[in-house]
């Protein structure tokens, strides 16, 4: 595995652990996050998460301040394994993956 692979799986496996202890299992039901290297508005490597939520579930459910809370957590973990990439957070239905990837076709 490559340092770019190995990354992308550290950071899908802190996004994993975040989203379980911030999402609550009785409102939404996240599958495993999506993550990619993007950059910034300034041209620095950043990360690119999507959590998918699985049917039936929506970003509307989500307590007020879980996507920040996400956020920042996540953000603070990876600062503390030495990685200063800011992680980009989106949500979306598996139906909305689908659709996208439809368009891109």
């Amino acid at each position: 595995m490559d340092d770019t692979a190995r990354a992308i799986e550290t950071v899908r496996v802190i996004a994993q652990e975040v989203a379980k202890s911030v999402f609550p299992p009785t409102e939404v039901s996240i599958e495993p996050p999506l993550v990619f290297v993007t950059t910034d508005q300034e041209g620095n490597d950043a990360w690119d998460i999507t959590f998918t939520l699985t049917s039936g579930s929506s970003a509307a459910k989500l307590p007020k301040d879980a996507a920040l809370d996400a956020l920042v957590q996540i953000h603070d973990r990876l600062l503390e394994t030495g990685d200063e990439r800011f992680p980009f957070i989106h949500f979306a239905t598996s139906d909305e993956l689908n659709a996208s990837a439809d368009d891109e076709s």
